[in-house]
């Protein structure tokens, strides 16, 4: 009887501490902020809970785009054309390789970086108007910096890059003459992109972007509401149903390529999970010296 009824308690106090011993990591937007004209950079956090942003450290090169790695390390492509990797501590570059070949022609924007889960580094780059308006993804070697084309989009431009459930997908718009802004699944095989929903009310998407938990991608628009500089939010979009929720807004910030580094689940022990870790082992070590004394007797 004795020792069904420490059982039971036993488990009432698992079911207090179980509940409260896993939480989720709390995860920073990383983002790169500067001018309309251009100018000097830096490196910034955008917390998506309180809105707050925060500088990391000034950037020593203009980006056109950063992501995340499968490890954690941060990654970008300079105005230059050359592949980087940033200290997310600091800012500050730790190594620097040129990406081959060069594109052709100047102030062709690179329109999103992102790393695949076998740890794969994609490019995606505009092709402008006058060559037929398309996107060109390619396939970056990270110890060269060389260049394999993967696929090429035609008449459509494609931001926002990431990985979903079957495949790549991405924000864009068709060209020409298109400026709705919609999701596309992207068929590397066939070189097809294949249109989703229009996304409501937004404007053109910046690069970078991210594939959450809840299938959502998170990524960054502007709304102009007044004279420039316009207002810049992190923005959530149900690929499925088109639906946008807007998570933050700053109107003091230009921001540029959204980068998250998913950090998974993490073990927390918060003080109501401490208490109740004390009273299991409080519980345990008293069943174990009644089970000892009731042997001991035993014996005599």
């Amino acid at each position: 009887m004795l020792v069904r009824s420490a059982h039971s308690l036993v488990l009432a106090v698992l079911f207090l501490v179980l509940p409260f011993s896993a939480a989720r990591g709390q995860d920073l937007a990383y983002f790169v902020s500067g001018s309309l004209t251009g100018g000097e950079q830096a490196l910034r956090t955008w917390d998506l809970e309180d809105g707050s942003i925060a500088t990391v450290g000034p950037l020593d090169e203009r980006f056109e785009v950063i992501a995340f790695d499968i490890d954690g390390r941060l990654l970008g492509v300079t105005h230059d054309r050359d592949l980087a990797e940033i200290d997310p501590a600091t800012g500050q570059i730790l190594s620097q390789i040129p990406l081959e070949p060069r594109p052709s022609i100047q102030g062709v924007p690179v329109l999103s970086l992102f790393v695949d889960s076998s740890g794969t580094v994609l490019l995606s780059e505009q092709r402008p108007a006058l060559l037929g308006g398309s996107t060109r993804l390619w396939r970056v070697d990270r110890a060269s910096g060389m260049l394999d084309l993967m696929a090429e989009f035609p008449l459509v431009i494609l931001h926002s890059l990431a990985g979903g459930p079957d495949g790549l997908v991405a924000l864009g718009f068709e060209e020409p003459p298109g400026r709705f802004i919609r999701s596309f699944e992207l068929d590397v095989e066939n070189q097809v992109a294949i249109p989703g929903p229009q996304i409501p009310d937004m404007r053109a998407p910046t690069p970078g972007a991210y594939l959450d938990a809840f299938g959502r991608l998170l990524t960054i628009t502007w709304q102009a509401s007044g004279p420039l500089p316009p207002d810049y939010y992190v923005v959530a979009i149900d690929l499925e149903t088109a639906a946008v929720t807007w998570l933050q807004g700053s109107q003091n910030t230009i921001a540029r390529s959204l980068a998250i580094f998913d950090r998974g689940p993490v073990t927390t022990v918060p003080a109501l999970s401490q208490l109740g870790l004390l009273v299991f082992g409080m519980i345990l070590a008293g069943l174990a010296l009644v089970l000892f004394r009731r042997r001991a007797g035993d014996r005599m």
